[in-house]
């Protein structure tokens, strides 16, 4: 359920609603005058959006790449380069 809080309560309530933004682990939209303005959320919460971001990113650039006839690894593969990295091989 979005967490909606008026813009004044910003400036009047500002370490509730950091408070908010800390324990939810959610964004806190902002209204002015009753329409949609500013959107808060802790630093936590917001690295987390950019990572699933990113992974979703390099995802569909892989699903691009193999729709466009690219060929990868298998799994088993993938699995022993990285065991062979990881033993500096």
């Amino acid at each position: 359920m979005p967490i909606i809080r008026p813009m004044s309560e910003l400036r009047n309530k500002t370490k509730e609603i950091r408070e908010i933004c800390k324990s939810v682990d959610e964004p806190v939209f902002l209204t002015h005058n009753g329409h949609g303005h500013l959107v808060i959320m802790s630093i936590d919460h917001y690295e987390q959006q950019l990572a699933k971001n990113g992974s979703a990113k390099k995802l569909a650039q892989g699903q691009a790449y193999f729709d466009k006839g690219g060929q990868g690894h298998s799994h088993a593969e993938t699995i022993k380069g990285l065991r062979a990295r990881a033993r500096g091989r």
